[in-house]
């Protein structure tokens, strides 16, 4: 019997292996969630990875086995529309001065050779009065006092056209104007949007019409160049439209670019009611004071990006008119405009399952033992199975065991499946693998042929022996017998060896998610955030059954992403989710004290040694870096173990190595690809404090 079962054995594990390979490439034919149809409506964003398993793979007839659905996934994220209006600055003092002086390069047709006044094609002097230092207002804005700056007087700025008197010294009617400076400011500014919007985020969007764009210039009067439209050709063509002349009144770009996003052709009109509104202003910044208060600032519903050009750049006006100081850039900036908008200004809302709903239809040659189901099944109907679960969390793993009603190599089901609906009210389906169940005929047992036993013979009685009379046990008296006592050395404590493979650990992962970790440590390189995930995998799969970790990532603000516990799926999943929460700012002691927090909460097992494992690639910017220190003191009090990794050039290396617990626990990794090599060392350590 054993022969035949190892040889049915042996051939059920080729055809299953041929089975298996069938599986992976294609679901079951008969799934309960059949691939929809071309040109539906839109469907889930949630993506879900289906397992289905049946142990043992092997049984005899009239045995069972227990199938188990594992069903794991995300949910991605939802990302708003956005409304974005270039506000371009095209005054003079954006403009490249002419050789000999003058503003930008407005001259005087009328005046005649010899009248005092510049002859025919050459640039009106500028103003002869001090600009001041740079931060200060422009000269107009005090010659201005007059006029108010609400209401900005007419261009153009030129002389008068008049009839010169002869002989006569008339004073010069030149109006002050604003002056232009050492560099054509409008051609980097056109420059700097024709670069955004070859971005592939940018293009991305504008396809899909979830990012318009329009262009508004501006100087004494704002231009719609464009209005809102997902054609960035359109933008590129507006650009070609500036041209430096007057003075700078920002607050005419502002109001013209609010009419525009509340205008006929506005978000609004579409139904988007949680539409993103972004303006971006491109300007040097030299602004009156007046002009800002009489309306050079957004609504509050207005997110505002100010980028800064040229050597005159108004640093104070920069920061004030950004929304926050984070969005203050200059126009060097590229790469940090476009993860604004990516990742702050309209990130990604998490999306998730409002229900799921699990079907298994059980083949006719399978029956369901009684129950087995784990959870229990929602609803049994003859060979359906089927369980309805609000609000999932994933993974998630239901059981039940079937009994074969003969033998071969049987499908465990005839279809399983699953559905779902979001949280945005899309619907989603997809199909479990097919797995089958090798069951193997009983071979019958041969009965065992009847022995008679031996007759037994009589055995004569023994003669009785007699007993011996017992000797009186002598009583026992004092006795005092010499000793000696010897000095021998007090045995020392021999030192207990720590075995890493045997002990026991509770690991907090506490990765830097600002949006520095977006960018590669050197060209071509791996991103800092995808490396240290990827690091964090290899420690996650290390671990043993009785270990267990936590996820925090932290920008301003530190989040625990999966709670102190061994399910590896739901710590990988955790980490695969950090760089939907990327954001900017960088507080390494928020990090570590959401860490502190999990390990001295009552998930930590009393057994397990505790550590932190922190990796950041920027310095403290959110709050004093003694804040830091504070923290640390507090993870090392609790007796928790603080490993410190620096990654990249920019880390503040002396704060790292002072917090941790140790200098020697403390890791540089100045390329991405140095982290599997240190989180390996790291792991090694970890387990013996």
């Amino acid at each position: 019997m054993l022969r035949e079962r190892s040889a049915l054995v042996a051939a059920g594990v080729i055809l299953m292996g041929l089975a298996a390979v069938r599986v992976m490439a294609a679901p079951d034919p008969g799934t309960l969630a059949p691939q929809a149809p071309l040109a539906e409506t839109p469907t889930s964003a949630c993506v879900v990875d289906l397992a289905k398993t049946i142990a043992p793979e092997s049984i005899l007839l009239g045995e069972s086995a227990e199938a188990s659905l594992v069903v794991s996934g995300t949910c991605g994220a939802q990302r708003l529309p956005v409304d974005l209006v270039i506000v371009a600055d095209e005054s003079f003092s954006m403009t490249r001065a002419k050789a000999g002086g003058g503003g930008g390069g407005i001259t005087d047709p009328t005046a005649t050779p010899g009248s005092g006044g510049p002859g025919p094609g050459t640039s009106v002097p500028g103003p002869t009065q001090d600009l001041g230092k740079p931060g200060d207002e422009p000269a107009f804005c005090k010659n201005n006092d007059g006029i108010g700056i609400a209401t900005p007087s007419p261009t153009p700025r030129r002389p008068p056209r008049r009839t010169p008197t002869p002989g006569a010294n008339d004073p010069d009617p030149t109006e002050v104007l604003e002056a232009a400076g050492d560099a054509d400011l409008i051609r980097d500014a056109q420059s700097l949007v024709r670069d955004f919007l070859d971005q592939d985020a940018i293009q991305r969007d504008m396809a899909s019409d979830r990012l318009r764009v329009g262009f508004v210039s501006f100087s004494e009067k704002a231009r719609i160049k464009q209005s809102l439209t997902n054609q960035a050709s359109k933008i590129t063509s507006a650009l070609s439209r500036m041209d430096g002349s007057d003075l700078t009144y920002v607050s005419a770009g502002v109001k013209e670019a609010e009419r525009m996003m509340t205008g006929s052709g506005a978000r609004r009109d579409l139904g988007d009611k949680e539409r993103i509104q972004v303006i971006m202003i491109l300007s040097d910044f030299q602004f009156c004071q007046k002009d800002m208060r009489s309306g050079g600032r957004a609504g509050s519903d207005i997110q505002v990006i100010t980028v800064g050009f040229g050597r005159d750049l108004n640093l104070k006006n920069l920061y004030d008119m950004a929304s926050q100081r984070e969005f203050a850039l200059q126009s060097k900036d590229l790469k940090n405009i476009v993860q604004l908008y990516d990742r702050v200004l309209a990130p990604p809302i998490p999306l998730g399952m409002d229900q799921l709903t699990v079907r298994d239809e059980l083949s006719e040659m399978m029956q369901l033992v009684p129950g087995s189901e784990n959870p229990p099944a929602t609803d049994i109907t003859g060979q359906r199975l089927e369980w309805v679960i609000d609000q999932p969390t994933l993974p998630l793993t239901l059981t039940y065991r079937v009994e074969p009603m003969e033998a071969g190599i049987l499908p465990v089901s005839a279809a399983a499946g699953v559905t779902w609906i979001d949280s945005v009210k899309l619907p989603g389906s997809a199909a479990f693998p097919a797995v089958n169940l090798l069951v193997l005929a009983q071979t019958p047992t041969p009965t065992p042929t009847f022995t008679p036993s031996a007759t037994p013979t009589d055995t004569p009685t023994a003669t009785q022996t007699p007993t011996a009379t017992a000797t009186p046990t002598r009583t026992p008296a004092p006795a005092y017998l010499p000793f000696l006592v010897r000095a021998w050395p007090e045995p020392l404590p021999t030192a207990t060896v720590c075995v890493p493979e045997r002990q026991t650990i509770d690991v907090a992962l506490v990765i830097d998610t600002s949006l520095s970790m977006s960018e590669p440590t050197q060209n071509g390189g791996q991103a800092k955030l995808d490396a240290a995930i990827e690091a964090a995998i290899e420690i996650v799969n290390l671990l043993k059954p009785t270990d267990q970790a936590t996820i925090v990532g932290f920008n301003a603000e530190g989040r625990v992403m999966a709670e102190l516990g061994g399910d590896k799926a739901v710590l990988i999943a955790a980490l695969r989710a950090l760089p939907s929460t990327q954001a900017s700012g960088t507080a390494i002691d928020s990090g570590l004290r959401a860490g502190l927090a999990e390990l001295d909460g009552p998930r930590h097992r009393a057994e397990n040694n505790r550590s932190i494992i922190l990796v950041t690639d920027g310095t403290q910017t959110s709050g004093d870096p003694q804040a830091v220190r504070d923290a640390a003191a507090a993870v090392k009090a609790s007796g928790i173990r603080l490993v410190t990794v620096g990654l990249g050039p920019d880390i503040d290396a002396n704060l790292l190595r002072e917090v941790a617990s140790d200098p020697a626990l403390f890791f540089v990794a100045p390329n991405a690809e140095d982290l599997v090599r240190i989180y390996r060392e790291v792991a090694r350590l970890i387990p013996c404090p």
